[in-house]
C-alpha cells in the first residue's frame, strides 16, 4: 500500500514546528539579556541591569568601552575586590570588556568546591598572568558598579567604614538601584545616629533617580523606630523631588504616621502635598491631616491651600468633611475671619450641587455656629444650581432654633429661597419656615 504523497507546505510544518518548540525552551532557559546591545557610538554613559532569580546582567557603555558582566548565583569578592573569594554551588561569573578594539574576558567557574578561572583576549584562550592587571583593575569596578555580590559588598564596607565609607561609596556608584542597596546596608544592619540617618536622607534625595528606589529608601528611615522629628523634617523635604504622585504619597503618609512627626512635620506635609497631581492621593493626605489642620495659622493656611488643588468634586467634599467632622477643627475653620473666607472659598470651588449640598449641610447642623459661618453658608447655597439641593440647605437652616430670629440671616434665607425656580421645592422651604 503506497503512503499518500504530502504537500512541500505540509513537510515544511512537519519538521519546523518541533524546532520552533526547542528555540523557544532555550529562550526560555537562557540567562535574561539586557534591554539593549553594548554600542560606543551612544553619547553619555548607559548601564543597564537584570535580575532574572539567580541570574543577573550588568551591561555599561560609553563612548570609550563596552562592559558586560553576567553571573549565576552568589558571588563574594575578596576584600580588596580584585578578585572573586566564593561562587555558589554551580555558580559562574563572566567578565567581558571591549576597549580600544581588544575584546579582554574572563570567566570563573565553581566546581567541586574550587574556581577554575580562564582568561580570553579576541576569543582567544591565554594564559591567566597575561590578564592579570586587567582583571585586577576591572573587577573591583564589576563589585562596585553592580548587584553581583553588592549586599555583602556593602555589609564589608560599612563593617570597615562605618556610615561615611558607605556613604562615601554611594557618591561614587553610578547605578541607582545599587546605590539603594548600600543605603538600605546602613538602615538594616547599621546601628545609625540621628545624624547618619539624616545622611541618609540627604543622599537618597541627591543620588536616587528612581521614584522607587528613592521611596523604598525615605519610607525606611521614617518607619524606623525611635526616629527623630528633625529626620522626619528631611524625610518630608526630600519627597517633593519625587516624581511619582503615589510615591510621594506613601512617603508622607509614612513620615505622618510616625511617632516624632509633629506640627512642622504636618506643616510641611502640608505643603509638599500641593505638588501632588493626584486628587485622590492628595485628598487621602489632607484627609489624614484634617484633625490637625488648624494647629497654627500657617497649618491652616497650607491645609486650606492644599485643599483649594483638589479639582474632584467627591475629593474635595471628602477633605472638606474630614475637618468638619471634628468639633475642634471645624469651629476653629468657621470662627476665624481669615480661615472662614478661605474655607468657603474652597466650598465655592466645589462644581458638583450634590457634593457642595452635602458639605454646606454639615456646616449648617453644627451644634455651634456663628452668624456669620450661617450667613456664608446660606449665601453659597444661592450659588447651587439644582433647586432641591438648594431647597435641602434651606431646611437645614430652618430647622436651626431661632436661627431665623436674627433680622440679617433672615433677609438673606428668603433671598435665597426667592431664588429657587421650582414650585414645589420653593414651597417645601416655606411651609418649613412658616411652621
Amino acid at each position: 500500500m503506497s503512503r499518500p504523497v504530502q504537500s512541500p507546505r505540509a513537510l515544511i510544518a512537519l519538521f519546523a514546528l518541533p524546532l520552533l518548540a526547542i528555540l523557544l525552551v532555550a529562550l526560555l532557559a537562557a540567562p535574561a539579556r539586557a534591554q539593549w546591545g553594548c554600542s560606543t557610538a551612544r553619547r553619555g554613559t548607559h548601564i543597564s541591569i537584570s535580575e532574572n532569580n539567580e541570574r543577573r546582567a550588568l551591561l555599561i557603555s560609553d563612548a570609550e568601552r563596552c562592559l558586560e558582566v553576567r553571573s549565576v548565583g552568589a558571588v563574594e569578592f575578596t576584600d580588596d575586590d580584585a578578585d572573586v573569594r566564593r561562587l555558589a554551588f554551580g555558580g559562574t561569573l563572566s567578565v567581558e570588556e571591549t576597549r580600544g578594539g581588544v575584546t579582554r574576558r574572563v570567566e570563573f567557574v565553581e566546581r567541586d568546591g574550587r574556581i577554575a578561572r580562564r582568561y580570553l583576549q579576541d576569543g582567544q584562550v591565554r594564559d591567566e598572568a597575561d590578564g592579570a592587571a586587567w582583571i585586577r583593575g576591572i573587577l573591583p569596578q564589576v563589585a562596585r558598579e553592580s548587584h553581583i555580590g553588592a549586599e555583602a559588598r556593602a555589609a564589608r564596607v560599612l563593617r570597615q567604614r562605618g556610615v561615611p565609607g558607605v556613604l562615601d561609596e554611594v557618591r561614587q556608584i553610578a547605578s541607582g538601584s545599587v546605590k539603594r542597596i548600600y543605603l538600605a546596608e546602613i538602615l538594616e544592619r547599621g546601628r545609625p545616629t540621628d545624624d547618619d540617618l539624616r545622611a541618609v536622607v540627604r543622599a537618597a534625595d541627591r543620588h536616587l533617580s528612581s521614584d522607587s528606589d528613592k521611596g523604598q529608601v525615605l519610607r525606611a528611615v521614617a518607619e524606623r523606630r525611635g526616629v527623630d522629628a528633625g529626620t522626619l523634617a528631611a524625610v518630608v523635604d526630600a519627597a517633593r523631588s519625587i516624581s511619582s504622585d503615589s510615591e510621594k504619597a506613601r512617603v508622607l503618609a509614612s513620615a505622618l504616621s510616625a511617632p516624632a512627626a509633629n506640627a512642622d512635620t504636618r506643616t510641611t506635609a502640608a505643603a509638599v502635598t500641593r505638588t501632588i497631581s493626584s486628587d485622590r492621593a492628595k485628598g487621602e493626605l489632607l484627609a489624614a491631616l484634617a484633625p490637625g489642620a488648624t494647629a497654627s495659622d500657617v497649618m491652616r493656611a497650607e491645609w486650606l491651600r492644599g485643599a483649594r488643588t483638589i479639582s474632584s468634586d467627591s475629593e474635595r467634599r471628602r477633605v472638606l468633611m474630614a475637618a468638619l467632622d471634628s468639633p475642634t477643627q471645624g469651629d476653629a475653620l468657621l470662627t476665624a475671619p481669615g480661615a472662614r473666607d478661605a474655607l468657603f472659598d474652597v466650598v465655592d470651588g466645589i462644581s458638583s450641587d450634590r457634593e457642595r449640598g452635602t458639605v454646606l449641610r454639615a456646616i449648617v447642623r453644627r451644634d455651634r455656629l456663628s452668624q456669620p459661618a450661617l450667613l456664608a453658608a446660606l449665601r453659597s447655597a444661592g450659588r447651587i444650581s439644582s433647586d432641591r439641593e438648594k431647597a435641602e440647605v434651606l431646611l437645614a437652616a430652618a430647622a436651626r432654633r431661632d436661627a431665623l430670629a436674627d433680622e440679617e440671616v433672615r433677609r438673606t434665607f428668603l433671598k435665597t429661597t426667592r431664588e429657587i425656580s421650582s414650585s414645589s421645592e420653593y414651597r417645601r422651604v416655606m411651609d418649613a419656615v412658616i411652621r
